[in-house]
């Protein structure tokens, strides 16, 4: 099977009507257009630097035999325990937060614990550190 990667370039109008595309394909490729048996669209952007706007639509395309199906994405379910475990992780930032959401992955039940003021009110703890050089323990802003 011939697999080809294709850049169209098509004007709005051409872009919404995906009957012109097998024809521009095989036009793009120099082959017939009975020979385009399919096309999945990789990539679609919109170019308007310079007028008229034009679509630019990246393509997989099958030469003289069907593409194959894509694999469709699995979601896999795991039956809790009637009363998971807790989990206690200190502190939500990046670490954390991939911490919890692994734990409810593994079927745990993640207790999130953050210290400081809330966001809103750190920004007045920025005061002495900049001025002083001191550092408010409790505000979670270092």
């Amino acid at each position: 099977m011939a697999l080809e990667i294709v850049e169209l370039v098509l004007t709005p109008e051409e872009a919404a009507d995906e009957g012109i595309w097998s024809l521009k394909i095989s036009r793009k490729l120099r082959v017939k257009p009975e020979r385009v048996k399919g096309y999945r669209l990789l990539k679609r952007s919109l170019d308007a630097r310079k007028r008229p706007v034009k679509f630019r639509l990246r393509l997989e395309v099958g030469i003289d035999e069907k593409l194959a199906e894509e694999a469709k994405a699995t979601w896999e379910v795991r039956e809790l325990a009637k009363e998971p475990e807790e989990v206690v992780i200190v502190g939500c930032g990046p670490a954390g937060m991939f911490a919890a959401l692994r734990c409810l992955e593994l079927g745990y039940k993640p207790v999130v614990l953050e210290r400081g003021k809330d966001a809103s009110s750190r920004r007045f703890d920025l005061g002495p550190i900049l001025k002083e050089g001191r550092v408010i323990e409790e505000s979670n802003y270092c």
